[in-house]
């Protein structure tokens, strides 16, 4: 087919039926050599991916990367409308089994995603929570007098926006629901996703009355109950935030009733010195947990652990299991759950990681050698691999897994930066590739534990370049060198760990004379990231350079 100025749409629809995204990009008016920088540079390997290009923001990313010229990039253009236009994503999607037609149609931003879980959080608004909230026990005698002032009540509206926000930084979705309670139940606010809705509301409760823990439960389960029918796999959670004693409401047995037949889950954090036993039996048999705090730092540092937060966590990421009925069960049988201390809550058991690590050869991104005829995303990936390893970046190693034929794993390690709490240390961190990549962010994950305030007690990383600022142009060393400047910068404004970055704040304004922030994290590298590369290098195999 020949191309000229009076190309228009009619002729590029006739060119759709070409059989590869260069063919069609060619017919299109690009050259074969702009065709190719585009499919490299996007990781395209279908048609069905070139429907990604219709996000205007992707399009202009892809090209500047590419180096397109204005008019080349409105032929570009023109040919992804062109293309959205036209009903293809099931005729390729036979051609192609690995872009699928789910792909092109996750592209409209009307589908609303899955719902992993539903969290109700019941707050308990009781007389006995305007009780002063002792912290002196948790700080010792040289507690500042503002902490030994604050009320439960204060205490637990901290912890819920700590849960709130901390559910924001979570790769799952999550939607929240609020109710009060003392002796009467209120419904503050359905189950949202909007995090903005809860300010008012919470910051305007005041404690009063008696305690009817187990009417806010049953409640809380008759607001869960149409998500149950939703969707079987979306998780069910109840978030009881209370000092624990009921004196008021209907009994547990008739809460717990209520709990087994939606199959939710109930979660109790206790700021009180002690916890009604039937509450600890409803947890227990929900299979919840029940933690206790004596700070705001104790609950900040609770909602650190992703297994706190999200029940999927808690299972080591897999999907919920298919509910069966609960039996019926004498109540007075069930023993009361544990009360775990916020300090503990790491230790919550979850299920081991499904990788299995006999089939993985992690080896130097210098030994990689890329095969003739390597296309579309694979090719990207040698490509990156090759950059990475002519750059040498100073303190940063990366290896694929050599078995991986997609090489979507990896693994990474950073030496701490000379001047940092990290020197001396060498941090392992996961790296794996969504299906999606280039469009998709990697996922990247701290497997050595670090003291660090953008890092959770998971691993997990609360960075820009990884969710919005993420566009196909970005590659994985950029990722790594922002996590080592990362090391030596921390944002403390953006903190998935408060209190670390507290400390962080109060040695920076300080000018280090307040060395608790160093002393710890120096301890933690120490203690967690003692070993060197080459001991690495010994562990996986790799000969000595």
């Amino acid at each position: 087919m020949t191309v000229d100025d009076t190309w228009d749409d009619a002729s590029i629809v006739s060119s759709i039926d070409a059989t590869t995204p260069v063919e069609y990009l060619v017919a299109a008016g690009l050259s074969e050599e702009e065709s190719k920088h585009v499919v490299e540079v996007a990781g395209i390997s279908s048609m069905v991916d070139l429907l990604l290009l219709e996000d205007t923001a992707l399009l202009k990313e892809v090209a500047k990367e590419a180096k397109i010229k204005l008019i080349p990039c409105k032929k570009l253009s023109n040919a992804i409308l062109a293309l959205v236009q036209k009903p293809l994503a099931a005729k390729d999607a036979e051609k192609n089994d690995s872009a699928p037609v789910v792909e092109a149609a996750d592209t409209n931003d009307n589908k609303q995603p899955t719902l992993d879980e539903c969290v109700v959080v019941a707050i308990d608004r009781s007389g006995s929570m305007g009780c002063g909230f002792d912290e002196a026990k948790a700080f010792g005698a040289n507690a500042e007098k503002t902490l030994l002032n604050r009320s439960r009540m204060d205490a637990v509206k901290q912890v819920f926006y700590a849960f709130r926000d901390r559910t924001e930084t979570l790769e799952s979705y999550h939607k929240v629901g609020l109710i009060q309670f003392d002796k009467q139940i209120e419904e503050m606010l359905q189950p949202t996703s909007d995090p903005d809705r809860f300010d008012a509301v919470v910051d305007d409760m005041k404690q009063r009355g008696s305690t009817a823990i187990y009417s806010a439960i049953q409640q809380s389960c008759r607001m869960l109950k149409p998500f149950a029918a939703d969707n079987e796999k979306t998780d069910l959670r109840v978030l009881l935030l209370t000092d624990g004693q009921n004196n008021a409401g209907i009994s547990p047995q008739e809460a717990l009733k209520d709990v087994q037949e939606i199959g939710a889950v109930v979660d109790a954090i206790l700021v009180g010195d002690s916890c009604d036993d039937n509450l600890r039996k409803i947890v227990a048999a929900s299979g919840g947990s029940c933690f206790q705090i004596h700070s705001l730092s104790d609950g900040f540092e609770l909602m650190e652990a992703e297994a706190v937060v999200s029940i999927r966590s808690r299972r080591g990421g897999a999907e919920k299991p298919e509910r069966k009925q609960a039996a019926p069960v004498d109540f007075d049988s069930i023993k009361t759950q544990k009360i775990t201390q916020a300090r503990y809550a790491s230790t919550i058991a979850t299920c081991p990681t499904t990788k299995v690590l006999e089939t993985q050869k992690f080896v130097p991104c210098s030994s990689i050698v890329r095969p003739p005829g390597v296309k579309g995303r694979r090719a990207r990936m040698f490509k990156e691999l090759a950059d990475f390893a002519a750059a040498n970046d100073e303190g940063i190693h990366l290896y694929p897994n050599e078995n991986n034929v997609l090489l979507s794993e990896m693994k990474t390690l950073i030496e701490g930066p000379r001047g940092t709490p990290f020197e001396g240390g060498v941090f392992l961190l996961d790296i794996s590739l969504p299906a999606n990549y280039p469009f998709g962010p990697p996922k990247v994950r701290f497997e050595t534990p670090i003291f660090h305030c953008n890092v959770d007690s998971s691993g997990g990383l609360c960075l820009d370049i990884l969710r919005d600022s993420w566009s196909p142009a970005k590659t994985i060393p950029e990722v790594l060198r922002v996590i080592r400047e990362l090391m030596s910068n921390p944002n403390s404004n953006d903190a998935m760990r408060p209190t670390i970055a507290e400390l962080y704040f109060a040695s920076k304004q300080s000018g280090g004379a307040d060395t608790r922030y160093v002393d710890r994290a120096e301890e933690a590298t120490r203690k967690d990231a003692s070993r060197s590369v080459g001991e690495w290098h010994a562990l996986w195999g790799i000969p000595h350079s």
